[in-house]
């Protein structure tokens, strides 16, 4: 994975995690993306291949073709 696509990845967490912040109440827009990208960076460090937590490592999905 690039560093592009880690960015993207990156977003897109942060985007996830946006919706459900917005959902859940009145936040000032400032504190609702601060913490959507806090959520994002949190989620992508789990994805890290080491084990976390005692959890097993994600692993990378492979397409088909």
């Amino acid at each position: 994975m690039n560093d592009q696509d880690k960015e993207y990845l990156r977003d897109l967490f942060a985007g996830f995690a946006m919706c459900g912040l917005i959902s859940h109440g009145d936040r000032p827009l400032e504190r609702v993306a601060e913490t959507s990208y806090a959520i994002a960076d949190a989620m992508f460090e789990f994805r890290e291949p080491e084990e976390t937590l005692g959890l097993p490592a994600i692993k990378k999905r492979t397409t088909r073709k």
